[in-house]
């Protein structure tokens, strides 16, 4: 996977609507075999902002901050699901007054363009960011930096595309796995690795253990619980459809785990620093990043980041296919409070919840 940092001088563009000190500008256009998006943020204050770089185009092709449709039909985004640990300092892009950053992305390495016609490209994710008083104000006192503010640009492209055969597709899912440490767990029972992270290891199993125990208990106790992180504001009880949902992604990830041959590869070839593990939706592999090493083995009674927490988190993308519109537990709370159906979508939701639902 490649990032482009350029200007597109051709092509469709949305300009860039102001709302508040930051906005975003698009542009998207064919290259050869490529449609390239190009995303310009620029502070338009005067104070120094530093924007959270997760889930945008700043931190590379890695998550599903656009979304793609052909004549007003959503294509299925192809491309990594990521578990991100709590943010730092290195998280965030400094943009400076009045300036701008850049960058501009494939969008073909993550969406299969095969047909002609009429495309909208979307930004889909809100834009995280602090002061730069803010972030010293943090950063004095905690290496993990908690964002004050968000928007959520409303800009999108429309362009026609031809000749789409010709255009690259989605590398493939499976990453060479020479000479890397590699768990395989089947069916929960028989372990064959190669090499030795025994933490991983543990966590499984205790994940094997405890699953379905949480799919059982959504409805018979945590009432509470299940409103903080997936509907906090029932006006007449619990959605049941939504309820479902969570039922069933707690049971695919049950009977997958306990029914199929799954793999850890240990340091993944697109680890970025700031990533616990990553997957694709439909796989049977989670590549741990080294980032997760310092982090506990097991889930405890608060909503610290863990390993076990992590392989259920990548385990509902994979198998509930779930998607990733938020992390750490005060945005997947704000989900839960004013978005429940991005709750019951959002990986982190699944992930605070099965913790802290088996202490």
């Amino acid at each position: 996977m490649k990032i482009i940092v350029l200007f597109l001088i051709l092509g469709a563009y949305a300009m860039a609507v102001q709302s508040g000190p930051l906005s975003l500008d698009m542009a998207c256009d064919r290259a050869f075999s490529a449609v390239l998006c190009t995303f310009e943020f620029t502070n338009n204050g005067r104070e120094d902002l530093y924007l959270l770089t997760y889930n945008t185009p700043l931190e590379g092709p890695y998550s599903p901050f656009i979304t793609l449709s052909l004549n007003g039909k959503s294509l299925q985004y192809e491309g990594i699901f990521a578990s991100r640990t709590p943010p730092t300092r290195e998280g965030f892009a400094l943009i400076k007054a009045r300036q701008s950053v850049s960058a501009s992305i494939q969008i073909t390495e993550v969406f299969s363009i095969h047909r002609d016609g009429h495309y909208t490209v979307r930004y889909a994710q809100p834009l995280q960011y602090l002061s730069a008083n803010e972030m010293r104000q943090q950063y004095y006192f905690d290496d993990v930096i908690e964002v004050s503010q968000s928007i959520l640009p409303s800009q999108s492209v429309d362009l026609y595309l031809d000749k789409t055969k010709s255009l690259d597709k989605p590398t493939k899912q499976d990453e060479q796995t020479a000479g890397k440490e590699v768990i395989t767990i089947k069916a929960c029972r028989t372990t064959v690795s190669v090499g030795s992270d025994a933490s991983i290891v543990e966590a499984h199993k205790k994940l094997c253990s405890h699953v379905h125990k949480v799919k059982d208990a959504v409805d018979k106790k945590n009432k509470t619980l299940y409103q903080e992180w997936f509907e906090a504001r029932p006006t007449h009880g619990p959605d049941h459809g939504r309820k479902n949902k969570v039922k069933d992604v707690f049971q695919k990830v049950d009977t997958g785990i306990h029914t199929k041959s799954v793999k850890y590869v240990i340091n993944g070839v697109y680890c970025q620093p700031n990533w616990g593990a990553y997957t694709y939706k439909g796989s049977t592999t989670t590549y741990i990043c080294p980032g997760l090493s310092n982090f506990p083995t097991l889930c405890s009674d608060d909503t610290k980041y863990n390993k076990e927490g992590v392989l259920l988190h990548e385990w509902s993308h994979a198998f509930g296919h779930t998607s990733d519109h938020a992390y750490g537990p005060r945005e997947s709370r704000k989900l839960a409070k004013n978005y429940p159906d991005k709750a019951v979508d959002n990986a982190d939701n699944y992930m605070y919840y099965y913790c802290l639902s088996i202490h």
